[in-house]
């Protein structure tokens, strides 16, 4: 018997689906305590697009979601990537900015005018612009979340997606399934990925391979997640919960 077939074997054995399982772990994530092996959290977000895949659930670690409280960003897409080629203490012109991004001078002045109005860039007197240390991305932790019956190589595939914007990734998976990712254990520690099983029978929780914790691999899409984070949270604020996007704590 080959590896897809035992993997589809193995889910038709299980008594609950993904979307039950998704269920009774965002219980667990919303719960006011810490998780073992990642700490306490202080926002959870359900399937968000964060441009580089949409985890099951995103977090941001605790102490570190003050962010939110900043405006909402609308040019996600142009303001991520000048964000990107910006820095707290190199001065960045249009001109520089508009040959490096590639983006035309129109979307640039539409985009930084936006970044600056929301304290995320300073206008140096010169014309030029800089990132603001007061609402550095490097003071906010995110997690990011992958929950999967089967299919460990897509499984792995999506987690690699997510290191391009948090800094902790985690492949969760019920306890029977761990051993299925036993063969992608050098490509997950390359990644620095790591594999948690959980059973949503008795929303039992362990983290079997922990991740290695670092700095998200593009600042462009770091700052694209964020900015959606950003904009979920305004949303649930304005308009309440929904199935997609933040969700209330427990």
């Amino acid at each position: 018997m080959n590896m897809k077939s035992a993997e589809s074997i193995t889910t038709r054995r299980f008594p609950f689906s993904e979307e039950e399982m998704a269920d009774a772990f965002a219980r667990l994530l919303t719960r006011d305590k810490a998780l073992p092996g990642v700490g306490r959290l202080s926002r959870v977000f359900r399937e968000v697009d964060c441009q580089r895949g949409r985890a099951d659930f995103v977090a941001l670690a605790h102490e570190t979601a003050r962010f939110l409280s900043g405006r909402s960003v609308t040019v996600k897409h142009a303001g991520s990537l000048i964000m990107s080629f910006l820095h707290e203490r190199a001065p960045r012109s249009l001109v520089y900015l508009c040959k490096h991004s590639g983006l035309s001078i129109r979307t640039v002045k539409s985009a930084i005018d936006e970044l600056v109005e929301g304290e995320y860039v300073l206008r140096t007197e010169s014309g030029s612009y800089l990132l603001n240390a007061e609402r550095s991305f490097r003071q906010v932790q995110v997690w990011a979340f992958e929950l999967k019956l089967d299919k460990p190589r897509r499984a792995v595939f999506q987690a690699q997606q997510y290191r391009s914007f948090a800094q902790g990734v985690l492949v969760v998976v019920p306890p029977e399934q761990v051993v299925l990712y036993d063969k992608f254990k050098l490509a997950m520690r390359r990644w620095g990925i790591g594999l948690a099983s959980f059973d949503p029978l008795t929303e039992a929780f362990s983290v079997e391979r922990p991740p290695r914790i670092g700095c998200p691999h593009s600042r462009h899409h770091q700052a694209y997640a964020l900015f959606q984070l950003l904009g979920n949270h305004a949303s649930r604020t304005t308009n309440g919960a929904s199935t997609c996007g933040e969700i209330a704590r427990g």
